[in-house]
């Protein structure tokens, strides 16, 4: 065997060990827990994100964590009608205008889905986060009362 041959063989071999263990969304660490990637959504110039705690499904998750990522040539105004349809959907309301943060309770079927929204620098780039937590037992004011620690929390997303 060849000098060359065991140089190729090697730089195959790492190759092979770095693309098998690159993780291209690693977990984000949130309230104290590990929240992993398991789907992802492309739309037209929207890429959605989507990490759960505890390696559940998004289907069996009590909380997630959604990131929405958009592409560079996406004009402002139609990145501003994406998150400003997905506020309506969680029928959550500005809490902090300046910040750009927003906050919403909703219930469907005795289910509380309590959701927290904010801009985020997500790998290097500007996106947007939400939070939603969905439990049968939550009032509104507790849900709000939470907001102040939930938001610290998604300035912490990177």
């Amino acid at each position: 065997m060849t000098l060359n041959t065991t140089i190729v063989g090697l730089v195959a071999a790492g190759a092979v060990v770095f693309y098998l263990k690159y993780d291209p969304h690693p977990p984000i660490q949130f309230m104290d827990t590990k929240y992993g990637y398991v789907e992802k959504v492309d739309k037209t110039g929207v890429t959605n994100l989507f990490f759960v705690r505890d390696g559940l499904k998004l289907e069996h998750a009590t909380d997630f964590i959604q990131i929405l990522e958009f592409d560079d040539e996406m004009p402002e105004t139609s990145k501003e009608i994406v998150i400003a349809r997905l506020l309506k959907f969680y029928r959550a309301e500005s809490y902090d205008e300046d910040l750009g943060q927003h906050f919403g309770v909703s219930s469907s079927r005795g289910t509380v889905f309590a959701a927290y929204a904010a801009p985020v620098i997500y790998d290097g780039e500007g996106a947007f986060a939400i939070y939603i937590n969905i439990t049968p037992e939550i009032s509104e004011a507790q849900a709000r009362a939470d907001a102040p620690d939930i938001f610290t929390e998604l300035d912490y997303i990177q």
